[in-house]
C-alpha cells in the first residue's frame, strides 16, 4: 500500500507549506455536494408551505364586517340589510323596543299632566253648582221659540227647540178674574222637545173660570238619554159614529216602547182640538191599535173637524 495514501486519500505531504487539499480530489468530490443542493432548494419551501395555510389567519377581516351596520342607518336598503346572520335585524328590534319606550314614557307624562293640571269642572260648592245650572239654564232658555194655540177645552203650545239636545219643555198657566187677581195655576205640564224639532204641551183648562191668563214656556236638561220619535208610524186612522176616532201604530224599532201620542183636530187649516194617548209594552216591529174620543165644544158638543193628525209625544223604550 503506498504510504501516501494512508489516512488521508486526499491530503499532499509532499507540501511544503504543510497538508494542502488536492486539487484533483476536491474535483472528484464535489459531486456529493451538489447531490445535496436540492435539499438546499427545498429548504424555503417546506417552511413557506405553513406560513401560506396560516392565512385563515386573515378572517380576523370579519372586523370589517361592522361596516354593514352603517348601511342600516339607511332606510329600506332591502335584503342586504338583513342578510348578516339576523344581527342587523336584532339592531332593528332593539332600536323599535328603545323608540317604543321612549313613546310610552311621553304619552305616560302627558296623561299625568291632563289629570293633574287640568281645571275640574265639577262645582266645588253648592254655590258654584247653582251658578253652572243657572248658565246652563240660561243658554237653553235662548233658542227655542213656542206658539200657543186656545182650544175648546185647553190650551195647546207648539214648542220648537232650537238646541242641539233633548230638552224638557214647562208649561206654566196663570188664571186671573176680571180684577186682576190670580184666582188659579197650573205649572206640573212638560213634555220631552227633540234636538232641533217640536212637540207638544197641552194643558187642560176643564172647569177653570177666569177672565184673563198669562203663559209662561222654560226649557231645562232632561236626563232622558234617548227616545224614539222617528221610529213610531202611523199606519192609518178613522173616526166612528159614536165620536171616537180609531188608528194604528206600528214600532219600527228594535226594542219594546211605551208610547205617548198627541192626536190634533183641524177644522181646515185651524187646529180646534187636541186629545191624548198611551200605548204601553208595543213589542219591536208590532203593529198595534188604540183609540180616543173627540174633544167637547163650550157647548158640551163634539167639536166639527175635517181631518186628524197623529203625532209622537214620546216613546221610551222598556
Amino acid at each position: 500500500m503506498n504510504e501516501n495514501n494512508l489516512n488521508g486519500q486526499n491530503m499532499n505531504f509532499n507540501n511544503e507549506n504543510g497538508p494542502q487539499p488536492l486539487e484533483q480530489n476536491v474535483v472528484n468530490n464535489v459531486p456529493p455536494v451538489v447531490d445535496v443542493a436540492p435539499v438546499v432548494e427545498t429548504a424555503p419551501v417546506m417552511p413557506v408551505t405553513p406560513v401560506v395555510e396560516t392565512a385563515p389567519v386573515v378572517e380576523a377581516t370579519p372586523v370589517m364586517q361592522a361596516t354593514p351596520v352603517v348601511e342600516n342607518v339607511v332606510p329600506s336598503n332591502g335584503p342586504a340589510v338583513n342578510n348578516q346572520n339576523g344581527k342587523l335585524t336584532d339592531d332593528k328590534k332593539n332600536l323599535y323596543m328603545i323608540i317604543g319606550g321612549v313613546v310610552l314614557i311621553v304619552i305616560i307624562i302627558i296623561v299625568l299632566c291632563l289629570t293633574v293640571f287640568k281645571k275640574d269642572k265639577t262645582p266645588d260648592t253648592y254655590d258654584d253648582y247653582v251658578k253652572e245650572e243657572q248658565k246652563t239654564y240660561e243658554d237653553l232658555n235662548k233658542h227655542f221659540t213656542y206658539k200657543e194655540h186656545k182650544l175648546s177645552n185647553g190650551f195647546l203650545v207648539e214648542v220648537n227647540n232650537q238646541n242641539n239636545i233633548l230638552v224638557n219643555a214647562n208649561v206654566k198657566i196663570e188664571y186671573f178674574d176680571a180684577n186682576g187677581n190670580l184666582v188659579d195655576v197650573s205649572n206640573d205640564h212638560s213634555s220631552i222637545i227633540p234636538a232641533k224639532g217640536k212637540s207638544y204641551v197641552f194643558v187642560s183648562d176643564y172647569e177653570k173660570i177666569y177672565s184673563t191668563y198669562k203663559l209662561t214656556v222654560k226649557l231645562d236638561e232632561t236626563y232622558t238619554s234617548r227616545t224614539y220619535f222617528d221610529s213610531i208610524e202611523v199606519v192609518s186612522g178613522n173616526a166612528t159614529d159614536d165620536g171616537m176616532y180609531l188608528f194604528q201604530i206600528k214600532n219600527n224599532s228594535e226594542v219594546k216602547l211605551d208610547i205617548y201620542l198627541g192626536l190634533l183636530f183641524y177644522n181646515g187649516d185651524n187646529l180646534v182640538g187636541f186629545n191624548n194617548s198611551y200605548v204601553s209594552d208595543v213589542l219591536a216591529g208590532e203593529t198595534t191599535s188604540d183609540k180616543s174620543y173627540v174633544p167637547y165644544n163650550e157647548e158640551n158638543e163634539h167639536i166639527s173637524y175635517t181631518r186628524v193628525e197623529v203625532v209622537v209625544l214620546s216613546a221610551y223604550d222598556i
